[in-house]
């Protein structure tokens, strides 16, 4: 259960807020925002750096992984966009927005592993709770076959040679 909270929720949150992060990117590149590529951006920058780190923290699969590591660069690959976008005097905003195009995909795959992988780890715990509870069970039933040995033990009374005399 902890795995499930510290791997899948914790992941799926840090994914949904790097997706916020990246959807005020593409309004402000679809509108050419000129006031927020030159001020707000560097701390959107800064907050999707931090998810990423967070994210790195977590236990990924190797399929996560690999989608990780792309996120990453195309996470790169929009930052150079982005320099160049401003640097060149906002010319056109189709690089932009076909590099948040691909995170957004990186993101959505991540938000499904993420379910794949909490169901896993749920179908897991719901084994071990089973187990725990049929082993609990047998310890029990156990426990009360010897109660009665014990009570039969105490009981009984056997039969002496020196009684017959």
């Amino acid at each position: 259960m902890v795995t499930i909270y510290e791997d899948r929720l914790i992941a799926d949150d840090l994914i949904f807020e790097m997706s916020r992060s990246l959807h005020e990117k593409e309004i402000a590149a679809m509108v050419m925002d000129t006031v927020f590529f030159n001020s707000t951006n560097k701390n959107v920058n800064q907050d999707i750096e931090d998810y990423v780190s967070r994210f790195e923290q977590t236990k990924l699969t190797p399929k996560e992984k690999t989608i990780f590591d792309n996120f990453k660069a195309n996470y790169l690959r929009l930052r150079k966009t982005e320099k160049a976008f401003i640097s060149n005097g906002f010319p056109s905003n189709e690089l932009v927005l076909e590099d948040i195009t691909n995170i957004r995909e990186n993101l959505y795959e991540l938000t499904k592993i993420q379910l794949v992988e909490g169901n896993r780890q749920m179908s897991i715990s719901k084994e071990a709770i089973e187990a725990i509870d049929f082993y609990g069970k047998i310890e029990i039933y156990f426990l009360a076959f010897i109660a009665f040995l014990i009570l039969i033990l105490v009981l009984f009374k056997p039969k002496t040679d020196m009684e017959g005399l």
